[in-house]
């Protein structure tokens, strides 16, 4: 296994200049990110830099209804409860805020995406099944530069969610 250094952006206030930064080191080539950091403007502010650097992977977070747990309830996919509690990972939920992550990062596929405090869910035995249900395109590289679905969630890192 190699290492490899990545850009953690939890409490980052320069977000953008400090990834431009990271992407031009030699040898890194990810930075973590969320929907919530930054007061929900990461994501926003990380774009034009994953598009001026297409080859900078990405990882994000779900789980969390804030920053956008509003149009969530709105859109259905969120019950009202759940986002006074601050958390869900009903599949629906997943799949929409998977759906909002890609979008604001201005990704066709993020390369990975974290389940935030899984344990919250109350049944460990939950989680496969969120997996499988809420990423109906999961994919698996074939060939570089090419993906196909699969019935299963990704393992191997060379594996997307899309």
């Amino acid at each position: 296994m190699t290492a490899s250094l990545a850009l953690g952006t939890y409490r980052l206030r320069e977000v953008a200049t400090a990834a431009r930064r990271a992407a031009a080191c030699p040898g890194t080539a990810w930075v973590d990110t969320a929907p919530n950091y930054l007061a929900g403007r990461a994501h926003r502010l990380l774009a034009p830099v994953l598009t001026d650097h297409p080859g900078m992977q990405v990882s994000t977070k779900v789980g969390f209804p804030a920053p956008g747990a509003a149009a969530a309830v709105a859109a259905g996919v969120l019950p009202p409860e759940a986002a006074e509690r601050g958390h869900s990972l009903a599949a629906g939920y997943v799949r929409w805020q998977v759906e909002r992550n890609r979008a604001a990062l201005g990704r066709a596929c993020l390369d990975t995406v974290f389940l935030h405090n899984p344990e919250r869910t109350g049944d460990p035995a939950v989680l496969p099944i969120v997996l499988r249900e809420a990423s109906p395109c999961w994919r698996k590289r074939q060939q570089p530069g090419t993906w196909a679905r699969t019935a299963s969630p990704p393992g191997p890192a060379s594996q997307r969610v899309c």
